[in-house]
């Protein structure tokens, strides 16, 4: 591969990432602005906790399996394919049986009880399940993010990890 067409090649991917993110952002901002215009004030307050939890239970759903998938999959992804596409499963795998357990344990009166009791927000006590499946979305998403990354997919991976994410958070 020259030179002109490897730089072109990433001149072509940076540009598209940082499209991705600059929707993102956009996207971000617009939300907010739109939850604090039309919800009461206790209402905007309960749906940023609820977005704070989902990124909580990001942490709790992953594990940081997606992570070190990455490193597996574009060290095999040429030599070994097939051990590469193998730990795109099982990462999305583990991450999908964790998110089972968290919506199974927020959504139960586990979940009201941490929302009426610890977080003392009992306008989010009715959306607990909501909330943890919002977070079990995005790290789903995550997973495949990272996978994408590590098959080399940089234009997909921008998409889903800027772009896509933003929108459901």
């Amino acid at each position: 591969m020259s030179s002109s067409t490897l730089a072109g090649r990433i001149a072509t991917q940076g540009i598209v990432s940082t499209f991705c993110r600059m929707v993102a952002a956009i996207c971000a901002i617009a939300m907010s602005a739109i939850v604090t215009r039309s919800l009461s004030t206790e209402g905007a307050a309960a749906f940023f906790l609820a977005m704070s939890i989902a990124n909580f239970l990001l942490l709790w759903t992953t594990f940081g399996v997606e992570r070190a998938a990455l490193r597996f999959i574009a060290e095999n992804r040429s030599a070994q394919p097939s051990t590469a596409r193998r730990t795109v499963f099982l990462a999305i795998a583990i991450t999908i049986a964790s998110s089972c357990t968290i919506v199974c344990l927020m959504g139960s009166p586990i979940g009201v009880l941490v929302a009426e009791r610890v977080l003392h927000a009992p306008l989010l006590a009715p959306c607990m399940l909501s909330v943890a499946i919002w977070g079990v979305l995005r790290a789903i998403l995550s997973a495949v993010t990272e996978s994408l990354r590590g098959l080399h997919r940089v234009i997909p991976a921008a998409v889903f990890g800027a772009a896509a994410d933003r929108f459901l958070c």
